[in-house]
């Protein structure tokens, strides 16, 4: 069975006659380029729409051929299962198992037009093209029909190395062969070419030279270190071989040291790109390899210095761990300080608290019980006495309940609010006088000079405890035979004064608190809180006199 591409069809002769297939008979395109025989027989025809396959004698639809439709195919080589088709502008192409991958310059070869696809049985796929002859590894092609490797390497060959010309002509088959020796030949312009792949020229890869540096669009010069300045944004290094033969065979690695661990290999571009480095000292290698020379390889090298800024050196850092250190220092004294400062605002408050309770509650019940006492000592012998007494004691109770009430609005309101329960402080006080020379038996002697003006309620109020607290500690302990209580008005100030003619006591060592009495240290508390002074003169058989003053300044702060 012979079979015939022509211009106008496929013939057949089967030994009687010819048989022929046109576009009646499916066939795609009438000019028929190239055919190749499948193991089962299948006959395959190239044209320049599209590739037709024949089967038993008749054209049949391929769906592995659908996306060659529009591919001129001018050479064909089946390999197994491999479908090897050169095309013109549509570089070399490989259909198994129905699919399609494409290998074009941009992926490393060295012309998208392929005359004839010849294998060497070495490994290697040998392509004629109007630029010249070259080869490709099987491996790399394999990888990249697999997705392993983004690029193949074609080694390509020319007048340079000792042929007549590079010019070869194709576009129908046969545009090349391989003999039985091994031995390839194609046809050129200036005649047949023969190559030897046993015996191929000696390749030797050109120096491989770093261009070019730049930062943000600017250029640095390439004498010694590299300095680049703080601030500049992506960095960029060109690099080429010193080789004008055959560029396209040539291929790149490089890496920079401290930030590539391991070589990337340069596909199309024979730049390379990096951005936000980091401070610091680099080297920059790059290596060239030829395709055709795979045992040997230059390489060039560059340091780079990329200058910190000022936020990132050590002293910034040191500065920054400086300042931190003080915020956390300042922070945990201010922390102390408020910590103390509530510390003492609670301290006081459980000082005034006592205060209140001492001056008020405690002393009506001390008050009360000392009534109490005195009606159980007389109910049998003076039943009138008794009576009057527990009279006192009820109206104690009742002074108690609202002094309670009082102390308590003072906790809920604030110092300018006025109790609905409020009283005239001095009247309060006179009236107490009063009630305490009676139970007690002494003479109560009270005064007011001056025009009385209105003061700060905090400070009426301090005047009727200070004044209470003195008038019961006299009678309590000094048993005096008379009390005076005087409240003058000295112009926009007050001044009290409580005194006695009782037992007295040396005021200088009076550290009552030490025995649980807080009576003295109570009214001194009340009344230097508010601004004022007080003073507390006594001697042993002398009697006692406290006075508290109040002056124009002496406002509640």
């Amino acid at each position: 069975m012979i079979w015939l591409a022509t211009g106008s069809g496929i013939s057949r002769w089967d030994g009687s006659g010819f048989t022929n297939y046109y576009l009646e008979e499916g066939l795609s395109y009438p000019s028929v380029r190239c055919l190749a025989e499948t193991a089962d027989g299948d006959i395959l025809a190239g044209t320049d729409a599209g590739l037709n396959r024949i089967h038993d004698g008749h054209i049949i639809k391929d769906s592995a051929f659908a996306d060659l439709i529009h591919e001129k195919i001018w050479s064909l080589y089946i390999d197994g299962k491999n479908l090897w088709i050169g095309s013109r502008g549509g570089g070399l192409l490989l259909v198994r198992d129905g699919r399609t991958t494409r290998f074009t310059t941009r992926d490393g070869l060295a012309s998208n037009s392929i005359y004839q696809i010849v294998d060497d049985r070495r490994g290697r796929l040998w392509l004629s093209s109007p630029v010249g002859v070259s080869y490709v590894r099987r491996v790399e092609l394999d990888a990249f029909s697999r997705g392993a490797a983004q690029s193949v390497h074609a080694v390509a060959y020319g007048s340079s190395d000792g042929m007549a010309t590079g010019q070869m002509h194709g576009g129908i088959q046969p545009a090349g062969c391989r003999r039985t020796s091994g031995e390839l030949w194609f046809p050129s312009a200036r005649g047949a070419v023969q190559l030897d792949p046993a015996h191929l020229p000696e390749r030797r890869p050109g120096p491989v030279l770093i261009e070019s540096i730049s930062t943000a669009d600017t250029n640095l010069p390439l004498t010694g270190d590299v300095v680049i300045p703080p601030g500049r944004g992506r960095l960029q290094i060109d690099f080429t071989a010193c080789d004008l033969i055959a560029q396209q065979q040539v291929s790149f690695r490089y890496k920079l040291e401290g930030v590539d661990d391991s070589w990337i290999t340069a596909t199309r571009s024979r730049s390379a790109y990096y951005s936000n480095l980091p401070p610091g000292h680099y080297k920059f290698r790059v290596m060239a390899e030829d395709a055709g020379a795979a045992s040997a390889s230059s390489e060039a090298s560059i340091s780079i210095y990329y200058k910190p800024a000022f936020h990132q050196t050590g002293w910034f850092y040191s500065l920054l761990a400086a300042l931190l250190m003080g915020a956390v220092w300042a922070g945990m004294r201010i922390y102390a300080r408020q910590t103390n400062t509530r510390f003492t605002l609670l301290l006081n408050e459980r000082t005034r608290l006592a205060r209140e309770m001492h001056d008020t509650v405690i002393q009506s019940c001390v008050g009360v019980s000392t009534l109490l006492e005195a009606v159980a000592r007389f109910q049998r012998t003076n039943i009138a006495e008794a009576a009057q007494l527990l009279a006192h004691a009820r109206s104690q109770i009742k002074e108690t309940l609202e002094e309670a009430r009082q102390a308590v609005w003072d906790l809920r309101h604030s110092s300018g609010d006025h109790s609905p329960i409020d009283h005239s402080p001095i009247i309060d006080l006179f009236d107490l006088a009063r009630k305490l020379g009676d139970e007690f038996g002494a003479k109560v002697e009270t005064e007011i000079e001056g025009e009385r003006i209105p003061l700060d309620p905090l400070m009426d109020r301090t005047l009727l405890l200070v004044g209470r607290e003195a008038l019961r500690n006299s009678v309590s302990h000094g048993h005096p035979a008379l009390i005076s209580v005087r409240i003058a008005f000295e112009g926009v100030g007050a001044r009290m004064e409580v005194r006695d003619d009782g037992k007295g006591f040396d005021s200088d060592f009076a550290t009552l608190e030490s025995h649980g009495h807080f009576g003295i240290i109570g009214m001194r508390e009340r009344v230097e809180q508010l601004g004022g002074e007080f003073t507390l003169d006594s001697r042993p058989g002398e009697g006692t006199v406290v006075t508290v003053l109040f002056q124009a300044h002496g406002t509640t702060s």
